[in-house]
């Protein structure tokens, strides 16, 4: 949608404003705020996000990783067949006992 000439550009977001805009909650929000990562301001009792601070939030967060699909299938499909437990066996002999009916079974 194009913007109408006489529009001027935005130089600052109410946290809703940012957090719709970046699709993040308000309590992730505060929480960058507190660690620093995030630059806000405060107006009265408005707390403020300024345009070159979202600029420089988003800019510093870290790429996502390349996906690793480097290997053949056939290769992880033979990994994950060796290490493949039997899901019955894995819980029984992954857990202390907790209950009688436990107890019972393991004698």
């Amino acid at each position: 949608m194009p913007k109408a000439d006489n529009e001027v550009p935005r130089l600052a977001y109410p946290i809703n404003d940012f957090a719709a805009a970046v699709g993040i909650g308000r309590t992730k929000i505060y929480s960058e705020i507190r660690s620093g990562r995030l630059k806000a301001k405060r107006i009265g009792s408005r707390t403020i996000i300024t345009a070159d601070a979202a600029r420089d939030y988003l800019a510093q967060l870290p790429d996502m990783p390349a996906p690793v699909a480097d290997r053949p299938s056939e290769v992880v499909d033979e990994c994950a067949l060796r290490l493949r437990v039997p899901r019955r066996d894995r819980a029984r002999d992954a857990r202390a006992p907790r209950t009688r009916r436990d107890l019972n079974r393991r004698e």
